[in-house]
């Protein structure tokens, strides 16, 4: 498998560094683990074009098309997945 760049897994990446990219539609890729520093769950770093407010537009963190209810401080990828057995 090639080496990705950017964030690791294993990695906690603070928020004031570096931020999930966004797709070219707004919508987040991947799920990432997301913690505040006590609680760890999976988010997506996400922003809804089609929102009427233009402050429901601005890119926010979501977890199962929900926003969070704490603040998110650090996140990290998921890990890779297992390489296949012959």
């Amino acid at each position: 498998m090639a080496d990705r760049k950017g964030p690791k897994f294993g990695e906690w990446t603070p928020v004031g560094e570096a931020m999930p990219e966004l797709s070219e539609n707004g919508w987040g890729d991947p799920y990432v683990l997301v913690t505040n520093g006590k609680n760890v769950t999976i988010g997506q770093w996400t922003c809804n074009h089609f929102a009427k407010l233009e402050r429901n537009r601005q890119p926010r963190w979501e977890s199962h098309g929900r926003l969070l209810n704490f603040k998110v401080t650090h996140w990290m990828p998921y890990p890779p997945p297992p390489e296949p057995q012959s």
